[in-house]
């Protein structure tokens, strides 16, 4: 259905928000896009994609995915300098016509994913309702990869700015509608893993921690419940993507956890129901993770974190019941930098530092990871 509503991606789309959507998709209208697109998939991209079962008990609606034929073709695509090229040769052409979208193509699947995930008739019940939530965050997470090339594509992120409030307040209100479990905080989590710091740095101001009820839009007509995690948890989540682990490397943000910290985040705060601290948790996943230990990305929230007094004194226990010191720990990550955080004389490394950019430049405490964009899409799209 995400498919065939780019061709949906018109003036009235682009417009985010000002334009009433058409409304709950019937299964007639299904049925009738289904076919359309397995017309245009065979025609256009000569049996390369084809539609095929993905979830058979969601619904209609959510019944079918487009996916490669093969494996093998997936790979060729990926692999063959002479399709990329050619790929990324056509992929801006023809967007003349489609307002606020003329500039940066990545952002007609984040309207398309957005128009997909208000028109899909969502069903009630409790059974149903947990098999449609986690409908949604495969929605919600495809949105965030698209998103984040969007952002890196583009000086004018108005636009995106828009289009992604206007996604947060229907997830509120589906989150709401169809009582899904899922947690307050799931959207704006999401945007600070898939590292949206313009998105973030525009919702997430001073007083957002102490009054987070305040950053709901005066036009939500339902009650807030309490968040189940806190946006710092899901920004310090260190383990790779359970999803979209095929199409990235996951990795932390230091820009993001900067400004969660500046705007009054605090590392103490329980990270989920569980009881243990943001920090513990941290520290646990990368005690964990021989990847995450090396990962200089970790290394450099690290140094961020202990700028702001973490507890050192104590222990953690590891995913493998491991009793672990922490100062022992934060020393090994770090290499024995971790003197310069508390007044002692920093232990002798053998290989030289790296220059870190000043972290008060949220710009220049960047993220280099970044949610790669599935090929399967934009080659079915490229071709229309």
């Amino acid at each position: 259905m995400v498919y065939s509503l780019l061709d949906d991606a018109s003036d009235a789309m682009a417009a985010i928000g000002e334009a009433d959507s058409p409304g709950v998709m019937y299964d007639h209208e299904v049925r009738t896009r289904a076919q359309q697109m397995r017309r245009r998939l065979d025609a256009r991209c000569k049996g390369l994609l084809e539609v095929v079962l993905d979830e058979p008990d969601a619904g209609l609606y959510f019944e079918y995915k487009v996916d490669f034929l093969h494996r093998t073709v997936r790979d060729f695509l990926l692999g063959s300098p002479k399709i990329r090229r050619i790929l990324e040769q056509q992929r801006f052409t023809d967007l003349g016509g489609i307002d606020s979208c003329d500039e940066n193509v990545w952002l007609l699947p984040c309207l398309s994913i957005i128009e997909a995930f208000k028109r899909a008739p969502f069903r009630s019940g409790p059974e149903a309702g947990a098999v449609d939530a986690e409908l949604a965050v495969r929605l919600l997470e495809s949105l965030m990869m698209f998103a984040y090339e969007a952002e890196t594509n583009t000086a004018d992120r108005s636009a995106l700015t828009r289009m992604l409030r206007d996604a947060e307040k229907t997830y509120d209100w589906r989150r709401w509608q169809f009582s899904w479990p899922l947690d307050t905080n799931l959207f704006l989590g999401l945007a600070c893993q898939a590292d949206l710091f313009s998105y973030i740095e525009k919702r997430i101001t001073p007083g957002w921690f102490t009054q987070p009820s305040d950053s709901v839009s005066s036009t939500a007509k339902f009650s807030r419940a309490d968040p189940t995690r806190t946006l710092l948890s899901y920004a310090l989540e260190a383990q790779p993507r359970k999803r979209l682990g095929n199409s990235c490397q996951w990795t932390l943000h230091p820009r993001i956890v900067q400004h969660l910290l500046n705007m009054g985040a605090n590392l103490n705060d329980q990270a989920s129901n569980q009881g243990r601290s943001i920090w513990y948790t941290f520290l646990s996943e990368i005690s964990s993770s021989t990847r995450l230990s090396r990962d200089e990305q970790v290394r450099e929230t690290l140094r961020l974190l202990l700028q702001h007094n973490p507890e050192l004194d104590g222990e953690i226990i590891a995913k493998d019941e491991r009793h672990i010191v922490i100062r022992k720990l934060v020393e090994e990550l770090l290499d024995g930098e971790i003197g310069e955080f508390q007044g002692e004389d920093t232990l002798e490394s053998s290989e030289p530092k790296e220059e870190l950019p000043e972290l008060g430049d949220a710009e220049k405490v960047g993220s280099k990871a970044g949610s790669r964009l599935g090929m399967s899409w934009l080659f079915s799209w490229w071709n229309r």
